[in-house]
């Protein structure tokens, strides 16, 4: 699934800074990175978007992202790492992964040990450059999670 998601963005990403007034690109000229993490193959995203993420009574930061609007917000701040279990917490590298629009979409994170599965949030977006988000762990759990981001 993650692998999947992964592929979109890259795809989402290539096709968005390539496109024209049709969509509202990233506010970056910056080009993905690629490095290994503990064997494993991860792309480096970059831009200046950044976004916060509030559980537990603990934040986590995230930045270096691209923010693209198609339709939709397509978010991806931080590294993915690729093949690595999810237990494995994304090998502690930072990633947020966000998309949808005003309404409902879906929030992907890790920071650390932190780990946070495929969850569905509430996305309020304040035009192409700003919103909030907020749900709850996946799975039932009963801790509820806000955060906020900026393009």
């Amino acid at each position: 699934m993650r692998a999947v998601l992964l592929i979109s963005l890259v795809a989402a990403v290539g096709v968005c800074s390539t496109a024209g007034a049709g969509a509202t690109p990233a506010r970056s000229a910056c080009a993905l990175g690629a490095r290994s993490i503990k064997g494993h193959e991860a792309v480096i995203f970059c831009g200046p978007a950044t976004a916060s993420l509030h559980i537990g009574g603990k934040s986590y930061s995230f930045k270096r992202g691209v923010c693209i609007w198609a339709g939709s917000l397509i978010l991806t701040l931080g590294t993915q790492v690729n093949g690595v279990p999810a237990s494995a917490n994304n090998e502690g590298a930072p990633l947020l992964q966000l998309t949808g629009s005003s309404g409902t979409g879906t929030v992907y994170a890790s920071h650390g040990r932190f780990h946070l599965g495929m969850s569905i949030v509430r996305i309020t977006a304040h035009g192409h450059s700003n919103g909030t988000f907020k749900g709850r762990e996946p799975l039932g759990a009963t801790r509820r999670f806000t955060g906020s981001y900026r393009c």
